[in-house]
């Protein structure tokens, strides 16, 4: 009799561990489901991600910026709208010039009051078109016009003044020469050597009139000829804003980028994220079918 209640008992237990792992089984082939499905969405995420930041790096090398402004002394000028886009706004020139770029075109110039009244320190945009300036005795106070400078670049090519060169050995990225260019009044274009000979990394600026570029095979280098007006033409172009992307800076950018999608990688293939390794979902621990198969 005992040995038969012990079969008895032995039996139920072997019943109820096939019924439970039936169901683990069950719960298991689930969350393998529920997982799928969720990794497919994170890596989608991910590729989106990346997408778009390589989509800004694209925009970010097509447009770089200048904004330059010209100072007028003394001087008064209100915009043609009736309203200001920004009064009140405290700050230096230097502040209020960085703040009138943020406004792009809307921005057509602004005044700071440097002292003599209630207003001293503070800056007010105009909007519309710009009046020119005029006289003004009230307090001391300067006009700021924005000047949108633009550049067509000729790659590959070599481009000489027919006089001297304003500035020699000038160190900067095509950016900062397009600044120091536009800030003179006598520069008529540049060249940006990039590498290839001793003079990798400087920019030479163009006196009298520019010639037109050739093509030049010593080393690596650019012409820069400004746009009459500012227009918008093909290659180098310089919108109404200014976030400065150099070549520095979108060599690290570019690094950044490239780690990034290696990281991705690697876990996707490696790590917990891949659907070839063992996973843990909600708590349960399973395996996926093609680890089973081996």
């Amino acid at each position: 009799l005992k040995l038969t209640e012990s079969n008895l008992s032995y039996s139920i237990l072997t019943e109820s561990n096939s019924s439970a792992r039936q169901s683990r089984g069950k719960t298991d082939s689930k969350n393998q489901l529920a997982y799928a499905d969720t990794l497919a969405r994170t890596r989608m995420k991910q590729y989106r991600a990346i997408g778009l930041m390589m989509a800004f790096v694209v925009a970010a090398t097509s447009s770089l910026n200048v904004i330059t402004f010209t100072k007028y002394d003394g001087k008064q000028c209100w915009g043609t709208s009736s309203e200001d886009l920004l009064r009140d706004f405290p700050g230096t020139a230097q502040e209020c010039k960085q703040k009138c770029r943020s406004f792009g075109d809307a921005c057509v110039g602004f005044i700071r009051v440097n002292s003599g009244s209630e207003y001293a320190g503070k800056c007010y945009f105009r909007a519309g078109g710009l009046h020119a300036p005029e006289d003004y005795s009230g307090d001391d106070r300067d006009c700021y016009e924005p000047v949108r400078e633009s550049y067509t670049m000729f790659e590959g090519q070599q481009c000489v003044g027919s006089t001297d060169d304003v500035e020699r050995d000038f160190v900067g990225t095509r950016t900062q020469c397009a600044i120091r260019c536009s800030l003179r009044g006598d520069c008529v274009g540049f060249v940006r050597v990039n590498s290839g000979s001793e003079y990798a990394g400087k920019c030479y600026l163009r006196g009298g009139t520019l010639a037109d570029p050739e093509p030049y095979t010593a080393d690596d280098r650019d012409c820069y000829a400004p746009n009459a007006s500012g227009s918008d033409a093909s290659g180098f172009t310089f919108p109404a804003f200014e976030i400065v992307l150099d070549n520095d800076w979108m060599t690290l950018l570019t690094a950044f980028l490239v780690v990034l999608l290696i990281i991705n990688i690697g876990c996707l293939s490696y790590r917990n994220c891949s659907s070839t390794k063992k996973h843990s979902y909600k708590g349960v621990r399973f395996d996926t079918d093609s680890e089973a198969e081996a």
